[in-house]
Formats: C-alpha cells, sequence, structure tokens
C-alpha cells in the first residue's frame, strides 16, 4: 500500500497494478475482505477514470453475496466513458467491458431487476467473447431461462 503513497504521477499505473494486485490476493483468502475493499478503493482514487478497479470491487463484493454494492460498482464502471485506453502493462484479472456486464447480469437478478439482468445476459451472450467459466454460465443460465 505505500507504493500509492509515495508514487508520483510518472508511476502512477505502477501503483495501481500494485495495489489492485494486493487487492486480489488479500480477497484469495477470504478472511481480509475488509482490507481487500481497501485496497481496490485506493486504486480507484489512483485511476478512477480506469474500469478495473471497479471490477474487482464488483466481483469481490458478489463473492461476499452483498449484491447491491456490487451492482453499484459495476454500474459505475460501465459508465465510465469508454474512450480507449491503453492496456494495463500488468495483468488484474480484467479483460474488457464482459467482465462488468457479467458481475452486472448477476447482481441485477439479485437485487430484483430481472428485465435489466436478463437485457444484460442476452447482450453479454451475443455480443462479447467470454472465458471458458463466464461463458459455461451464460450458457447455463441462457438454457433455463429458454424453458
Amino acid at each position: 500500500l505505500r507504493a500509492a503513497e509515495y508514487s508520483d504521477d510518472s508511476s502512477i499505473e505502477i501503483a495501481y497494478i500494485s495495489v489492485l494486485k494486493i487487492g486480489n490476493i488479500l480477497a484469495e483468502t477470504k478472511t481480509r475482505n475488509h482490507n481487500a475493499i481497501n485496497s481496490i478503493l485506493q486504486a480507484i482514487s489512483l485511476m478512477p477514470g480506469r474500469k478495473e478497479g471497479y471490477f474487482l470491487l464488483s466481483k469481490l463484493y458478489r463473492e461476499m453475496e452483498s449484491w447491491q454494492e456490487s451492482y453499484t460498482f459495476c454500474s459505475i464502471g460501465l459508465a465510465l466513458q469508454s474512450h480507449p485506453l491503453s492496456p494495463l502493462s500488468g495483468d488484474v484479472g480484467y479483460y474488457g467491458e464482459q467482465c462488468l456486464l457479467y458481475e452486472k447480469y448477476i447482481t441485477a437478478w439479485r437485487i430484483g431487476r430481472k428485465d435489466e439482468s436478463l437485457q444484460t445476459l442476452f447482450n453479454l451472450a451475443s455480443n462479447y467473447p467470454l472465458d471458458e467459466e463466464r461463458a459455461a454460465q451464460v450458457m447455463a443460465d441462457l438454457e433455463k431461462f429458454n424453458k
């Protein structure tokens, strides 16, 4: 976390990536979610115009079954201007807008926004490449809704 405190404008992206990775590591423990949330929030404060932090926070809240918080942060991430940003120099687990849409379709359903969830699910299935795990979940849910 000190990386963020000591970063200057020339190293802000390195600090951003570092703090997001710290948040990911803490989230994996499942016992330090408060610390993980704080790390990701600190990263967002460094580069609020990037979507990665909002995605990671949404994902963590979903895993904690904090549905409204998850929905809120994926919605903020999706609302950010979609002007092309250069890819980060490090992998933090965000591979594009489909990551945020995946969180949105799940959490919208959980907070009672069925129509929005289904619309997002169909959009995701039709228009975005998905990794194997997300693709399987999306296809399974599509089958459920088409019965």
